[in-house]
Formats: structure tokens, sequence, C-alpha cells
């Protein structure tokens, strides 16, 4: 209970910059897995979290560039607790769909020029 406690108040946190967080986390719709090989696809999940405790910040920053250089389909976040912020309970590596997220930036873009 307490681990899922803290992914609630983690995606309630981010809100502001990622609205669709919480209720997709509330919705089962992330899928939550330990260790970072191998990359699974997507399915009907919205995003994959990597839990992968062993790695500094610095590491998961490097394993992300790999994956997005590896994965055109995908964007992979990585979080650590240590960078504080808005960072994850858990160190980990966030894998969503490319073409989603450029659709939600565009959007965003657009809504930001017509303010």
């Amino acid at each position: 209970m307490e681990k899922e406690d803290s992914w609630a108040t983690y995606f309630k946190s981010i809100e502001s910059i990622c609205p669709w967080s919480l209720s997709a986390y509330r919705q089962n719709k992330l899928k939550f897995i330990q260790g970072v090989t191998p990359i699974l696809e997507l399915e009907q999940y919205e995003a994959i979290i990597y839990f992968e405790d062993t790695f500094t910040p610095k590491q998961l920053a490097a394993i992300t560039l790999q994956l997005n250089d590896m994965y055109a389909e995908y964007e992979f976040f990585w979080s650590h607790p240590l960078e504080g912020g808005n960072s994850a309970p858990e160190a980990c590596i966030i894998q969503q769909d490319y073409a989603k997220i450029e659709q939600i930036r565009q959007k965003i873009t657009k809504n930001l020029k017509q303010a």
C-alpha cells in the first residue's frame, strides 16, 4: 500500500506537466516492471515504468539516451528521487509512445500561442 501511495502522490505532483498520468495510474494504464530489459511493447498501456534502484541518475540518463536512439517509436524519460523536484519515488525509466507525446506537445504549444 505504501508503494501505491507514493506513486499516487508522485502522479498528483506532476499534473501540471503530465496531466494524464494520475488518471492513467488510477485506471491501471501504466505497467510497472522491475528491471530495464527487455523493452516491451506498450500494448494497452499509456506508459511502462521500469524500476532499477541500483542505477545512479547519471547511469539512468545514459541508458535513456541509448534507448531513445534504439527505439524511434518510443520516448524514454528517466527519474531518480535524488534529483528532487518532480522526481519519481523510485529510480526508473519511463517509456511512452513517441507519436502520442508529440501530439500532446503540439497541442500544448498551440494552446499557449492562442492564450
